[in-house]
């Protein structure tokens, strides 16, 4: 073999298997599908020509040339990291603060790992959150009481006083527990979802209401109908939500990504009720006559990377999930057509 194409990203897989036992302990320190990771060794061991591990009731053991591999990547992936932290300490990422404004979702989803990514840098970093609402983030961050904001860029009116760098976008859905009367119907609504307890973040309503005033006819009475669902649990804590949801009929709505563990635990199930139209888009967001940091263009830098990763682990759990897609309602539509929803 002349050539042998292995990135760190691969390595750092085989790494995680060796260390955990088990590839779906992996999955989940990689913050990755266990079929994915799966996959991804498999065409490790395809580049390699040999198996790196013996797959059984006990978990993941590396082979003799398993070993051999492991010892290589080691040293491979702490040259790259003594190179990272050189290369940071060059552009002044060892040491510095940025205060980051951001919402419930963010670090759920991206923020939590770019945080880390930065936090292996050094001691001498100083990275603050602050959380609230997009609209009285942007107050801050124009007070200059922010140095980033994290924030659907969908609340940012018409301007010329702050840059966006876009990242990546979610699509939400109606999440229940295992068991719940709404799984016996052979169709779902969103009009019967609304009939049970709706658990979700303060951040919401003010967003249905702001898409309502859209004039987005197509999806106009299911609006509506969500708009009049009130919730009955205001909470800005995604653990408390699903506590809650595995407990009682209530329901909430999340991205497919902030309920993988309980989807593959069996916890939790997804209504097949589409909701396109509350896609989140998620952005920083920065005054545009201030100069970035390094220590700041290395967080959106990471935190775009997390995110991308992201956005294509729900595209696989959609997949997985989703089966066959699910239907907007079996409501009429505005053309007054029925839609079968599909189970």
């Amino acid at each position: 073999m002349d050539h042998l194409d292995l990135d760190l990203r691969e390595l750092n897989q085989v790494l995680a298997i060796a260390a955990e036992g088990s590839f779906a302990h992996a999955a989940r320190r990689l913050h990755i599908s266990q079929p994915a990771l799966s996959r991804s060794i498999q065409e490790v061991e395809r580049k390699t020509g040999l198996r790196l591990f013996e797959r059984g009731r006990q978990g993941a053991t590396p082979t003799d040339v398993g070993r051999m591999v492991l010892r290589h990547a080691e040293t491979v992936t702490a040259a790259a990291w003594d190179l990272q932290r050189e290369l940071a300490l060059i552009r002044g990422l060892d040491t510095g603060s940025l205060r980051i404004g951001t919402g419930v979702f963010p670090p759920e989803l991206f923020l939590g790992q770019a945080l880390g990514d930065l936090a292996r840098h050094g001691k001498g970093i100083c990275l603050r959150m602050v959380a609230g609402s997009a609209p009285d983030l942007l107050t801050l961050l124009r007070k200059r009481e922010l140095d980033l904001l994290v924030a659907d860029p969908a609340w940012l009116e018409k301007s010329t006083d702050v840059s966006v760098a876009e990242m990546s976008s979610h699509e939400a859905y109606l999440v229940v527990r295992a068991g719940h009367p709404l799984l016996e119907r052979p169709a779902h609504t969103l009009e019967q979802a609304a009939a049970y307890p709706l658990v979700t973040s303060s951040t919401v309503p003010p967003r249905v209401a702001r898409l309502s005033t859209q004039g987005q006819s197509r999806h106009a009475r299911m609006q509506a109908a969500l708009g009049r669902w009130l919730p009955t649990i205001y909470t800005d804590s995604i653990a408390m939500m699903k506590d809650t949801v595995r407990r009682s009929d209530a329901v909430t709505i999340l991205s497919l990504y902030m309920v993988r563990h309980e989807l593959d635990r069996g916890e939790l199930k997804v209504l097949p009720i589409a909701l396109p139209w509350i896609t989140t888009r998620f952005a920083f967001m920065y005054l545009s006559h201030r100069t970035l940091s390094p220590l700041a263009e290395a967080l959106i830098q990471a935190a775009t990377a997390a995110a991308s990763a992201v956005q294509e682990e729900e595209r696989l759990l959609s997949q997985r999930w989703i089966a066959g897609g699910a239907e907007e309602s079996t409501s009429a539509s505005p053309t007054g057509k029925r839609r079968r929803a599909v189970r």
